[in-house]
C-alpha cells in the first residue's frame, strides 16, 4: 500500500532534523526539545510498525502519545525563555498521571478510556497553545528576548493546529473502529502523516528557499522631530536608554527582552516602548536593532571576521535575521557594505536615530 511507508518517512525525515539541529547547527536547542522531536520520530515509527506489521503491546502507542502534547509545550515554553520550575513540576505531573491512566486503561482492556483521555490532553493544549499565539501584546511578551517574539507566536500557532488537527483525526479513528471496523483508519493515519511530512519539509526548507532581497541605495536616516515638540518625559527616558545601549552594550545580549531594559533603566515597560515609538516611530526591538546594526558596521570596517560571527558578536541569533535587520537599517547587505566603507569614507552616524535631536542639543 503506497501510504504505508508515510509514518516511516516521516520518522526517518524526524531524525534527519534531530540530527542536523543537534549536530550542525551553531544555535543548538536545548535538550528537551531534541527530546521532544526524537519522541515525534519514534512514534511515528511504530505508527508505522502497528499499522504494518502488528504486535506492538497495546499500552506503548497510547501512552506514548498522550505525553507528546505537554512535552511539546513545555518545549517551547522553555524555548520562549519562560523556565518556571512549579509548571515544569505541573507538567511532568501531569504527563505520569496520564500516561499511569492510559496504561492502566489498555491493561484493563476498555480502549476507550485511553481514547478520551488522549483526545482531551490534545484538545487542551492545541487550544492553549493557539491562545499563546494570539497573545502578542501584554505581559507575555514583556519577559521573551525579542528575537523570539513572532518565531515563538508561529511556533505556538502551528503547534495548535498540529495539535488539534490530530485530536479531530483521533476522533475521527475511534469512530469508524467502532461503526466501520476499522475501514479507513489506516488510510488516515498515512494521510495524517503526508500532512505532517510537508509541514516538516516546509519548515526544513522555508528559509533556504526563501528570495533574498537585493541590495538597494543607503535609506535616509529616520526622522526625528523637533525637540521642541518632544515631550520631556519621553526625552528623558530616551537619554537613560541610549546612555545605557552605548555604555554597556545591552544591545548585545541576545537574551534581551523589553523586561530587562525597564529594570536596567527603571522605567515601567509601557513608557519605553511609547517613549521610542512616539519620537523614533520604532518598536523597541527594531531600536535595539539600530545599535547592533551600527556596531556590527564597525567591525565590518574595522575587522576580518566573519559575517555570521559578527551577527551573534551584536547580539543577534541568527543570520537570516541580521541580514534582514541590516537591510532594514543601511539598504544594502553586509558584504556589500563591507567592501563600499572599505573603499570610501562613510559615517555611520545615520544608523541611528538623531540623538543630539532627541535630547535637544
Amino acid at each position: 500500500m503506497v501510504m504505508l511507508p508515510l509514518p516511516f518517512l516521516t520518522a526517518f525525515c524526524l531524525c534527519f532534523l534531530l540530527a542536523h539541529l543537534a549536530l550542525s547547527s551553531k544555535r543548538r536547542l536545548p535538550p528537551l526539545s531534541l527530546l521532544v522531536i526524537g519522541a515525534y520520530a519514534l512514534q511515528s515509527g511504530l505508527i508505522g510498525l502497528n499499522w504494518g506489521v502488528g504486535g506492538l503491546p497495546p499500552m506503548i502507542l497510547p501512552s506514548l502519545a498522550v505525553a507528546l502534547p505537554p512535552l511539546t509545550w513545555l518545549s517551547l515554553d522553555e524555548l520562549s525563555g519562560r523556565i518556571d520550575r512549579k509548571i515544569r513540576l505541573l507538567i511532568f505531573s501531569v504527563i505520569a498521571v496520564c500516561t499511569g491512566t492510559v496504561s492502566f486503561g489498555m491493561r484493563l482492556n476498555y480502549p476507550n478510556l485511553a481514547d478520551t483521555i488522549g483526545i482531551a490532553v490534545y484538545l487542551a493544549f492545541g487550544f492553549d497553545s493557539l491562545w499563546r499565539a494570539y497573545r502578542s501584546k501584554g505581559e507575555w511578551n514583556e519577559d521573551r528576548p525579542f528575537h523570539l517574539i513572532i518565531p515563538m507566536q508561529r511556533a505556538y500557532l502551528m503547534t495548535g493546529i498540529i495539535l488539534l488537527t490530530s485530536a479531530f483525526v483521533d476522533v475521527v479513528v475511534v469512530i469508524d473502529v467502532e461503526m466501520n471496523g476499522a475501514r479507513i483508519s489506516s488510510a488516515l493515519v498515512g494521510y495524517a502523516n503526508l500532512v505532517l511530512l510537508l509541514v516538516l519539509l516546509y519548515i526544513f526548507f522555508y528559509e533556504n528557499r526563501r528570495k533574498k532581497p537585493e541590495p538597494s541605495a543607503m535609506v535616509d536616516p529616520p526622522k526625528v522631530p523637533s525637540a521642541s515638540l518632544i515631550n520631556p518625559a519621553y526625552k528623558e527616558i530616551l537619554e537613560k536608554l541610549e546612555r545605557e545601549m552605548n555604555d554597556s552594550q545591552l544591545y548585545r545580549n541576545e537574551n534581551l527582552s523589553l523586561s530587562r531594559i525597564a529594570n536596567k533603566i527603571r522605567v515601567p515597560v509601557r513608557q519605553i516602548s511609547t517613549a521610542v515609538n512616539s519620537v523614533y516611530a520604532l518598536n523597541v526591538p527594531q531600536y535595539v536593532n539600530n545599535f547592533r546594526v551600527r556596531d556590527a558596521c564597525k567591525m565590518l570596517e574595522e575587522t576580518d571576521d566573519s559575517v555570521i560571527d559578527i551577527a551573534f558578536a551584536v547580539g543577534f541569533t541568527t543570520k537570516s535575521n541580521f541580514n534582514r535587520e541590516f537591510l532594514r537599517v543601511t539598504g544594502v547587505s553586509p558584504s556589500v557594505w563591507r567592501s563600499r566603507v572599505r573603499g570610501t569614507e562613510t559615517g555611520l552616524a545615520f544608523l541611528l536615530p538623531n540623538s543630539s535631536e532627541a535630547k535637544g542639543t
